[in-house]
């Protein structure tokens, strides 16, 4: 009775005990480490600030070939020039991003509707809302890295849509955000007139840093 259900109960505590002590999983190979430090030091930064993400990053990067591992290093090298010296603060917005999406989609199943309806309600608790923008575009900024179809957009961006623009070409873009796809397109020497636009003033601001 009660001593068996005492001894359930340590027994569960040792296996939860023992689950914290584990180490993180190993997400690059020695090797993959040293010819990608700027990804490396990014994953490691992003897995200790949110420990619960090293599982999904790990099958991540599994997936990854050499041309993928390149394309991933220069994403990196990329935002590590826009967030140097606020890394952490990107990976918590990460997480929080994560947390907030996995609550979003749950309120949908469950209510078979969005929680916001209408464009005005978007616009004042969203777009209007400089704090809740601010770590959104964040840890939006931080997919590019994290989840591979993202990445593969930014490739395709990147390598194919940049560069095979005509010398000189005007770039607009709709809701520029975090601004790494605008910020290619600025350093395109190859670049005419670039200009973005978009309805959050938090965004556009973030735009401009």
């Amino acid at each position: 009775g009660s001593v068996n259900l005492y001894r359930e109960g340590c027994w569960r505590i040792a296996l939860a005990n023992r689950a914290l002590k584990r180490p993180r999983p190993r997400m690059l190979s020695d090797n993959a480490k040293s010819e990608n430090p700027n990804l490396s030091r990014l994953i490691d930064i992003q897995t200790r600030v949110y420990p619960e993400s090293s599982k999904l990053l790990s099958r991540r990067f599994a997936e990854e070939d050499a041309g993928g591992y390149e394309n991933l290093e220069i994403i990196a090298s990329q935002v590590s020039k826009l967030i140097a010296g606020r890394e952490e603060q990107f990976a918590d917005d990460y997480a929080w991003l994560c947390k907030m999406q996995t609550e979003e989609e749950l309120f949908f199943r469950r209510n078979g509707r969005y929680r916001l309806s209408t464009f005005q309600e978007a616009l004042e608790q969203v777009y209007a809302n400089k704090p809740f923008m601010t770590r959104y575009m964040n840890g939006l900024l931080m997919t590019q890295l994290w989840w591979s179809n993202h990445s593969a957009v930014m490739r395709y961006y990147r390598d194919t849509f940049l560069a095979g623009n005509k010398q000189g070409y005007s770039h607009l873009e709709i809701g520029p955000g975090h601004g790494l796809f605008i910020y290619l397109a600025a350093s395109d020497p190859r670049a005419g007139h670039i200009e973005g636009w978009d309805i959050s003033e938090a965004s556009a601001d973030l735009t401009r840093e």
